[in-house]
């Protein structure tokens, strides 16, 4: 039986008075379906596009944590002031930065804002993660999205904020709202605060609140314990012990130790010590020649001659600049100077 074969193209898109451009079966939507969203372009087609993208909910519980109680109370403050924002005549409008350790439970409350207002709000949350996504949400937002959806509620989240300051002055422009601010909460993470520029951090209406997520406290840690264990494996767990003995922990910390000890058989005493000896980060003042093949970079083989040379995750730092591998040929350094524009080719 000969197989049915779909035309490539179906209709046509009118753009203007003048230009038409052939489509497939399309469906025309008023707006977009509630959910998380992250904003790319097309440049063959000259146009936005808008994928829809699932949220991580590995960790998705309503911890009895103080800093994570209040985040959620903040929000939904806010939007129930919505009314009063107009009364009073501001933009409706508000900005939060999470700041704390990595894996401290940033994301989960993230992921339990977004749920919020998703549900509650019938609203669009847009990701950014890097610049590119950074670029495309400005113009996207200052051109066609407001013009589509002029009122719609909107969510949006800097994924690790420090990663995007290389472009300043793009991101406070977003920051402020490109011209169209209103009903807009932004809410943005960071590990490293010390990244960040005084014009970003203390700034109001940049962001009014600046909250640091600590590490899961002893009832969170509990509750946190008891949720995700499987209640199968629960009556054979000493919880006051488990809950001593992860005290400081993150909860990425925690969650590897569940996955370690139900699913991969691993003792509870070892990996209690492998995570805690994880905190323990060697100096890089620590490592000399005759070591440095056992980090980074020199695993294979390559030992590049410089003065004053110490190595951090696999990038040789110098008082001169700083020296890369090559991704194509794994047989010298690029060594970029100060101006980054500049370079040379260095020999192993």
């Amino acid at each position: 039986m000969a197989r049915e074969t779909r035309a490539a193209h179906s209709c046509w898109i009118k753009k203007g008075d003048n230009v038409y451009l052939p489509s497939d079966n399309v469906e025309v939507a008023d707006e977009l379906a509630a959910g998380a969203y992250k904003v790319s372009y097309s440049h063959r087609e000259e146009t936005f596009i808008v994928t829809r993208v699932d949220i991580q909910t590995d960790d998705l519980i309503d911890l009895p944590q103080p800093e994570m109680e209040g985040v959620m109370q903040s929000v939904t403050d806010f939007y129930d002031q919505k009314n009063q924002f107009k009364e009073w005549g501001f933009v409706f409008k508000r900005g939060f930065l999470l700041y704390g350790v990595p894996g401290g439970g940033k994301t989960s409350i993230i992921s339990n804002i977004i749920k919020y207002v998703v549900e509650k709000m019938n609203g669009v949350a847009f990701v950014i993660y890097n610049l590119d996504d950074l670029e495309y949400y400005s113009r996207f937002m200052s051109g066609p999205y407001r013009e589509i959806e002029p009122d719609r509620v909107i969510l949006t989240i800097f994924e690790d904020i420090d990663g995007m300051t290389k472009n300043e002055t793009l991101l406070i422009n977003v920051l402020d709202g490109l011209g169209n601010s209103n009903n807009v909460l932004n809410i943005a993470t960071t590990n490293y605060t010390e990244r960040l520029s005084d014009r970003i951090v203390n700034r109001p209406n940049r962001f009014d609140r600046r909250i640091e997520i600590k590490s899961p406290n002893a009832e969170a840690r509990e509750y946190y314990l008891k949720h995700k264990i499987l209640p199968q494996f629960s009556k054979n767990i000493d919880f006051k012990e488990w809950v001593s003995k992860t005290e400081g922990m993150t909860l990425a910390q925690m969650s590897e130790l569940i996955k370690s000890v139900f699913l991969l058989n691993q003792s509870f005493v070892e990996t209690i010590e492998t995570l805690k000896g994880m905190k323990k980060v060697p100096s890089s003042s620590s490592y000399n020649k005759d070591t440095l093949d056992t980090v980074g970079f020199n695993t294979l083989g390559v030992k590049p001659v410089v003065e004053n040379e110490r190595e951090i995750h696999g990038i040789i730092m110098t008082n001169e600049g700083r020296f890369n591998l090559t991704r194509e040929e794994y047989d010298y350094y690029i060594k970029f100077g100060t101006i980054l524009d500049t370079a040379e080719k260095v020999e192993r």
